[in-house]
């Protein structure tokens, strides 16, 4: 009789494991839909989202815009590079500073002459 117990216990056993995994692979399955529904929801609205986008745009308009910009861009580095070329040469003028040296020197031979006459007037 023992026996009989023990393989109708198993038998139940058995059974109550196979309708745990059912149990469980339905739990699975149920999630997976669930999740799925929400990925293609939120590809729905992402796509209405895009497609409202892509109906404010105006492409011409912004071609147009960009094609000013780059014009407008290219004025600048012109005007920026006439700028600096014409700094550089209020800078690099080779006359002005020819100029400045012999002033310079003309001062300091003055100076070295009164102080020489100085120095010997005074001996």
């Amino acid at each position: 009789m023992e026996i009989n117990s023990y393989v109708q216990d198993s038998s139940i056993t058995e059974s109550l494991h196979a309708l745990l995994s059912a149990h469980a692979k339905a739990g699975c399955t149920l999630q997976t839909a669930a999740a799925t529904a929400t990925v293609g929801n939120s590809m729905a609205t992402a796509s209405a989202a895009m497609a409202s986008v892509g109906q404010a745009a105006n492409p011409a308009k912004m071609q147009q815009t960009m094609q000013q910009f780059a014009k407008e861009n290219a004025k600048m580095d012109m005007a920026s590079e006439v700028m600096g070329d014409a700094v550089d040469d209020a800078l690099d003028d080779d006359e002005v500073e020819d100029e400045t040296d012999d002033l310079m020197n003309q001062v300091n031979a003055r100076f070295l002459n009164t102080l020489c006459t100085s120095l010997i007037c005074s001996t």
